[in-house]
């Protein structure tokens, strides 16, 4: 009798990488969490952060309305974990809760790689990657929503895998409502909607249409997203046919899910949407912080569904495609400018993006019915994601934190792709027979989340930030008799100083206020001319606002200041400006008829007496900066010598610089060589690379006759601006200047051959071949 053949292992038979054991699971279920929790509490920011941090811990501790949609599910949180840690810093708690419910996504997250791959140091190592990652680590150690969002994603995912592996009904009641309760938090949670039916769908398809219905809507996503990303006024018009989808996939559900079960799963839903009546109960009864006051019904249904406005429009997005999948911007700058690609960096790029991609590609292949849910719900974020903030072609990640929960689905794929090559490995090299290679390529997997903490840290450890709180203190010791006093700012300025007003309780006689109700460009309508009326409505009311004369429309944003300026200046009130509010007003500082001067850590509205002090003022001016700098040194230092400045941190310092360069500029003006000196040199110390001061110190340095430290500030000046003809046309006078007529030649061509054009370099260039003939 002949013998059977022996018939080939799985792979997982011919491996020990594979596991069911429950004792693995929880280690390596406590090794992520917990590596994930001490790293977040060991970075977690301990006090108030730039842009919407402030607003948000104030919401949460005023139990109040915070900006649109409201957020009503973090803010309630929010003021319970403050009760929980009573003495501590609000802003430390609430920056706390953030680190928690990171910790618990990592978990949830882990939990669902584990039953995709069934191997538990795999999954941890990839959910620390996730937890390391730059965009979520750096929400994960500040007052943002996204950690909480992230967490009812990744909690979703699970008791889905929880139905696909045991069926289980009563999840199919729990989704919906975390749904609707998700939402209260980030109304992006809403597109776990259409993953829960697509699911449901492709488990249970009514006979003879799952395999073309499902290829069909895989089919329309990715032309929908094609669409989107070649017109960008295609973009709504792409997110309304897939909402239409999403409905034909209800109708197109087999029996097993019967009206019953869409009925009660839909209550489910609006069960968790009732947090929403937060909004409307809390704004009527006044509280401290109330944005916008959704205390009637159409205020409230105008908060919910329409809460914000587009970002910058869109272009032909395809043009930059590469600013997503670029991975080598180090080789390809000059060719491509845009090479930020969110995910490529986010995990070691581009090695374990690629195993992402592979995982989609082995997953759809092999028929991975999940999968598909997954891909459809990756693309479906995208689109919608950028129709919402529209933005730039340039900028396709502009609001990188909106993908987080993209992005950690495509964190599944990352581990299905890690899974695939490492049971090939184990096929091929026999790992259950020789263990050492095996052995090493656990710990070589297990090390790559310990490169990208390695990486990422020194950029995402706030410890010791204290940058925004100093700015913002900066602001209000610059304001003489605040009682007296309106101080114009916009949105991140005004959201710390509400921070400072209603947390702390420091600045009560100081009015913050966003210029103007109807003003041409201000957006204040937009998103904040409530707060001008509630600051006009009060019993003694705070600001004088410029009402445009027989109801008429001001022609121009100059014309609504000089009357606001003038109206309270009647009134015997002191204006400034903080550096964003003077940007933000979309105004030309020419067109007004009052000087506007920088004036210590602002800028004032200055009278004409005023100015007969200038001299007294700049020099006050330059002694309170000294001691700014003086007592916020080592935190402006730290700031520079960062590797990973983010933007909000950029345009928080770039407040301090550009105020100061402008003093220089003013002192200049006025002969005060010597204090615009020192002004600048402040300047440079909190940014080195700021080009406008360098080139202003060597002028500078050259009217005050010293060359020597103005070559040094030249040559710096090229290091960095060596592609700028105007630098080297500046380098090439400074040469002439000195008597230096080689250099003066080399760069007066230098500057000719960067622009042809240049008419004063062309003179500059006889004149010096004068010299040197």
């Amino acid at each position: 009798m002949a013998k059977k053949p022996k018939k080939r292992k799985a792979y997982r038979d011919q491996t020990f990488l594979i596991s069911e054991s429950k004792g693995q699971y929880r280690v390596f279920l406590i090794l992520a969490v917990g590596s994930a929790a001490v790293v977040y509490l060991k970075t977690l920011c301990h006090t108030v952060s730039a842009a919407d941090a402030g607003e948000l811990i104030t919401a949460c501790f005023t139990l109040g309305i915070a900006h649109w949609p409201g957020y009503p599910l973090y803010v309630i949180l929010g003021n319970l974990f403050i009760n929980m840690f009573q003495g501590a810093d609000p802003a430390y708690t609430v920056n706390l809760m953030s680190a928690f419910f990171g910790m618990l996504t990592v978990g949830f997250l882990y939990a669902v790689l584990y039953h995709f791959t069934r191997i538990p140091f795999l999954s941890a190592s990839v959910a620390l990657l996730f937890a390391w990652c730059d965009t979520f680590w750096s929400v994960s150690v500040i007052a943002e929503v996204y950690t909480l969002h992230t967490f009812f994603t990744a909690v979703i995912l699970y008791l889905l895998t929880v139905w696909i592996e045991r069926r289980s009904e009563w999840v199919l009641y729990v989704v919906p409502f975390l749904i609707g309760l998700a939402c209260t938090n980030h109304q992006l949670s809403f597109l776990l909607v259409p993953l829960l039916i697509y699911t449901l769908f492709i488990f249970n398809p009514k006979e003879g249409f799952e395999k073309y219905i499902s290829n069909g809507v895989m089919a329309a996503g990715l032309i929908l997203l094609m669409i989107a990303l070649f017109f960008s006024g295609w973009l709504k018009v792409a997110a309304i046919i897939l909402v239409a989808l999403v409905v034909g996939w209800i109708i197109l559900q087999n029996n097993k899910q019967k009206l019953r079960y869409w009925l009660i799963a839909s209550g489910c839903f609006v069960a968790g949407l009732l947090v929403y009546l937060y909004l409307p109960i809390r704004a009527s009864m006044s509280p401290a912080h109330n944005w916008g006051n959704p205390s009637d019904i159409g205020t409230f249904l105008k908060a919910v569904i329409i809460p914000v406005g587009s970002q910058a429009p869109g272009g032909n997005m395809w043009i930059h495609l590469n600013y997503l999948f670029n991975p080598f911007p180090g080789f390809t700058g000059d060719i491509w400018p845009w090479t930020k690609g969110l995910w490529v960096y986010e995990f070691l790029s581009p090695v374990f993006f690629l195993f992402g991609l592979w995982g989609i590609y082995v997953s759809l292949k092999t028929g991975w019915r999940f999968a598909r849910a997954l891909v459809l719900y990756i693309l479906l974020n995208i689109i919608v994601i950028v129709a919402i903030t529209q933005p730039p072609s340039n900028q396709l990640f502009k609001i990188d934190a909106y993908y987080l929960q993209a992005l950690l689905a495509f964190t599944i794929f990352i581990a299905v792709g890690v899974k695939e090559w490492l049971l090939l490995f184990g096929d091929v090299f026999k790992l259950k027979r020789y263990r050492v290679f095996g052995v090493m390529l656990i710990m070589i997997i297990l090390a790559a989340p310990l490169i990208l903490l390695s990486v990422n840290y020194k950029a995402n450890d706030r410890s010791r930030d204290t940058l925004a709180l100093d700015y913002s203190k900066t602001i209000l010791s610059s304001v003489h008799e605040p009682a007296r006093s309106i101080l114009l700012v916009n949105s991140d300025d005004l959201f710390l100083l509400w921070y400072l007003e209603k947390v702390n309780g420091e600045i009560a006689p100081v009015y913050p206020l966003v210029p103007f109700p109807g003003m041409p460009g201000s957006g204040g309508d937009v998103w904040l001319g409530w707060y001008n009326h509630e600051l006009a409505m009060e019993d003694a009311p705070r600001v004088l606002f410029s009402i445009p004369p027989d109801g008429k429309e001001w022609l121009t944003p100059e014309d609504a200041l000089n009357e606001f300026i003038m109206l309270n200046a009647m009134e015997g009130k002191n204006i400034y400006l903080s550096s964003y509010g003077k940007w933000r007003v979309n105004i030309d500082i020419n067109g007004i008829d009052f000087p506007i001067r920088p004036y210590n850590g602002v800028y004032k509205v200055f009278n004409e007496e005023d100015l007969l002090n200038k001299e007294t003022i700049t020099t006050e001016s330059l002694s309170f900066w000294q001691e700014v700098f003086k007592q916020q040194d080592e935190q402006l230092v730290n700031f520079v010598d960062s590797p990973g400045r983010r933007d909000r941190d950029e345009f928080m310092i770039s407040r301090y610089r550009d105020n100061l360069f402008s003093h220089a500029n003013w002192a200049s003006i006025y002969g005060m060589k010597n204090e615009a000196f020192e002004f600048c040199k402040i300047c440079l110390q909190i940014d080195p690379y700021f080009i406008d001061g360098l080139d202003f110190m060597a002028h500078l340095l050259m009217e005050m006759g010293d060359m020597s430290k103005a070559e040094s500030y030249i040559t710096e000046l090229l290091r960095i601006g060596d592609d700028f003809p105007g630098f080297h046309r500046a380098a090439a006078d400074f040469y002439y200047t000195t008597g230096k007529f080689e250099k003066a030649l080399i760069e007066c061509k230098k500057a000719i051959e960067l622009d042809p054009g240049d008419p004063e370099a062309r003179k500059l260039l006889e004149k010096i071949e004068g010299k040197t003939d």
